[in-house]
């Protein structure tokens, strides 16, 4: 990705963070439902070098509350940091109807989507009507 040294020096954690994105977004259209990524990985698909702190934080960074740390040293900048990203928001984004109005509700701690349409927004909070 990054070919000559003077690039690698530009490199920011932004860009890092745009790239595991990346790779989040390909699993997603693979139909992946997670990722784990190591922190070498990204290390070395990127052509760095020793940028493991960079690295280290822009992976905690991408993580969400279902993420989580499946290893990591004391110092929390290693090589060997691994995260395993699910893609339960990555996948709202992908797969939600067009033209669909919705709302997202945190339910303990969780986000819950709903899907609505005008008609049920305009009639949200009246009676449904009584048939006789």
């Amino acid at each position: 990705v990054f070919e000559s040294t003077e690039e690698e020096n530009k490199i920011s954690t932004t860009n890092i963070r745009d790239f595991i994105e990346k790779l989040k977004v390909d699993a997603v259209h693979e139909g992946k439902e997670y990722i784990i990524l190591r922190a070498s990985e990204i290390h070395k698909m990127m052509k760095l070098k020793s940028r493991y702190p960079m690295v280290c934080n822009a992976m905690r960074q991408s993580m969400k509350d279902s993420d989580e740390i499946i290893h990591e040293t004391a110092s929390g900048y290693s090589s060997s940091l691994e995260i395993k990203y699910y893609f339960f928001d990555l996948v709202e984004i992908f797969f939600r109807p067009k033209n669909h109005n919705f709302n997202k509700i945190k339910i303990a701690s969780k986000t819950l989507t709903i899907f609505t349409s005008e008609n049920s927004i305009k009639n949200l909070g009246k009676s449904p009507k009584k048939s006789h």
